[in-house]
């Protein structure tokens, strides 16, 4: 039992957003953190807030960037969209994602990832290696401002679903909705800063065994810059400094009551984005150093392994 509840965490936000790295956190049970799983949960979390709030923002950021450039804002036709290809590596878990999104006019636009998740047998909870469709998740955003002038401002809402069988290691089992509030402002027509804030509320979830999940809520913050690289003006690096935490998850049952830790994981991603090389294909690469990983249980608190991931992106505007 508290071995598939130490799974079903560690993916409660593989497909939001954090909006969204989707109940999420890391799970200690009591004293014994007995099997590699609970240095793992975080390699979910990474997941989640890498095609939320990292990989799908620049594709997003430059859709509404074109939208605006030609006019588009206030106007109801000829939407700019994107649709693209994201691999993002993390350990024992891999995903290959499939980000959708359109600008629809009237500052706002619609979106959508579809995942395909690869769990690694120590992670699954099933004994050997799964994959499969993860929790898609869907929702629509609202922006207004530009990057140039006032700085552009992206409210987004986002549902996550319980497409992902959970029982194999693919999805949460629980459904969970987030909003989160992006601000890029640039200067001198070179450099940009950024700004993020999400919050994910989580639903609760009954296990096959009848136990009651509660997962805890998150949150995450980030704050960066972007400027031409030193190399090729073709090419943009960014660094953005991401900091995440979960609140702790009850497990209920016959037996009685169950807590786990509440997590925070302090992040630096470094990012190569470019639309120029490929003649105006999107392309992106994106890795992970971690700086924190820490969980609190009660009265212990453990620094897990730090694990370093990173992404491949590829897509098109239209």
């Amino acid at each position: 039992m508290k071995y598939a509840i130490k799974r079903k965490m560690a993916i409660v936000l593989l497909a939001v957003l954090p909006q969204s790295i989707e109940a999420q956190g890391y799970l200690v049970s009591n004293s014994n953190s007995d099997d590699d799983t609970t240095t793992d949960n975080t390699t979910y979390v990474t997941n989640q807030s890498t095609v939320n709030n990292v990989v799908v923002d620049q594709l997003k950021t430059d859709t509404i960037e074109k939208s605006l450039e030609q006019g588009k804002r206030f106007k109801s036709g000829g939407a700019n969209g994107y649709a693209g290809a994201q691999y993002i590596y993390a350990d024992k878990v891999r995903m290959f994602n499939i980000p959708l999104g359109m600008d629809v006019g009237y500052g706002f636009g619609i979106e959508a990832n579809v995942p395909v998740v690869f769990a690694k047998k120590e992670i699954s909870g099933t004994g050997k290696d799964e994959e499969g469709l993860g929790d898609i998740s869907g929702g629509f955003y609202y922006h207004f401002g530009t990057p140039s002038s006032s700085g552009l401002s992206i409210l987004s809402f986002l549902y996550k679903s319980t497409s992902g069988d959970e029982n194999k290691g693919l999805g949460s089992g629980a459904d969970a909705y987030s909003v989160s509030y992006k601000y890029a402002r640039r200067f001198n027509g070179r450099y940009t800063w950024h700004l993020l804030g999400s919050y994910t509320l989580n639903n609760d979830y009954t296990d096959q065994y009848g136990a009651q999940i509660e997962y805890g809520d998150a949150y995450m913050a980030m704050i960066g810059g972007s400027m031409p690289c030193l190399i090729s003006d073709k090419v943009t690096t960014s660094a953005k400094l991401t900091y995440f935490h979960a609140d702790e998850t009850t497990e209920k049952d016959s037996w009685g009551e169950w807590k786990y830790g509440e997590t925070d994981v302090t992040d630096l991603w470094i990012q190569w984005d470019s639309a120029q090389l490929l003649s105006g294909i999107p392309l992106g690469l994106g890795i992970k150093i971690p700086l924190q990983n820490r969980v609190k249980n009660g009265g212990m608190t453990i620094n897990p392994d730090k694990k370093f991931s990173f992404y491949v992106s590829i897509a098109g505007l239209f």
